[in-house]
């Protein structure tokens, strides 16, 4: 079933070296209770997903090509728990946070449509049936201010990653670079993802075996100027970067 691959997840910077027991106990019972809760949002969508698609023309912000509502503002550190060295007021700062919507990043290769929009169906369909999920987003924010300024930590963002490589984000902003982030290849997302064999999430053991002969200076193709040891080499850092602590790697 289509939702046993949706990957869901919150994130926190913790800065709370100084917390107790107790404060530490609170916040990680918080983030697994506001992971099941958006994980039955999208189950919710994914239900009602027919419906999510009429209406949903224009109405998902894009990493880069969307302008965003006047309710941006520039978040301090301690608000954001991120450090931007740029905020300014232009169109393409990322330094700015919209927290009144959620926005979508989408692989380059998937947005190949005027203004970067997609073209592929099942990533149009993602794109849509996760919209309602961002009320509940923006209404668990506010919610949860005063949890989360107890405890001297700032609000979580909200985010999960589709199998297609659609990623949708709260709050709100600017990429600093389009088309680059791919949900699919980051190592939560790989870390979550089940087992070949079986339905558990098991650390993964990998082998990688480089051919470094003479043969691989040659381009690809009469069409690249790429050699076959380039590409091999991106292969790798690609594969790499799909890892998670807890898998093991060889060369």
């Amino acid at each position: 079933m289509k939702y046993a691959k949706l990957i869901l997840i919150l994130s926190s910077v913790l800065h709370i070296a100084r917390a107790g027991e107790e404060e530490l106990e609170a916040l990680i019972l918080r983030l697994n209770s506001d992971v099941i809760e958006l994980r039955n949002e999208v189950e919710s969508s994914i239900a009602t997903r027919c419906d999510s698609i009429r209406g949903c023309l224009k109405s998902s912000y894009d990493e880069c090509q969307s302008a965003y509502t006047e309710l941006q503002s520039c978040p301090s550190e301690s608000e954001l728990g991120i450090v931007f060295t740029v905020c300014g007021a232009g169109s393409r700062c990322n330094g700015l946070i919209d927290y009144s919507v959620s926005t979508v990043r989408i692989p380059e290769n998937l947005a190949q449509g005027p203004d970067r929009n997609p073209t592929n169906p099942a990533v149009i369909e993602d794109v849509c049936m996760t919209l309602p999920t961002q009320r509940w987003m923006v209404k668990k924010y506010w919610e949860e201010k005063t949890f989360w300024s107890s405890l001297g930590v700032a609000r979580p963002q909200m985010y999960f990653g589709s199998d297609t490589g659609v990623f949708r984000i709260y709050p709100a902003r600017q990429s600093e670079e389009c088309g680059k982030y791919d949900p699919r290849t980051r190592p939560w997302y790989q870390a979550a993802l089940p087992s070949t064999i079986s339905n558990a999430v098991k650390p993964r053991r990998v082998i990688i075996m480089l051919d470094t002969s003479r043969s691989m200076g040659e381009k690809l193709n009469a069409r690249s100027e790429q050699t076959k040891l380039s590409y091999m080499k991106q292969s790798v850092i690609a594969v790499l970067n799909t890892l998670s602590p807890n898998d093991s790697i060889a060369v």
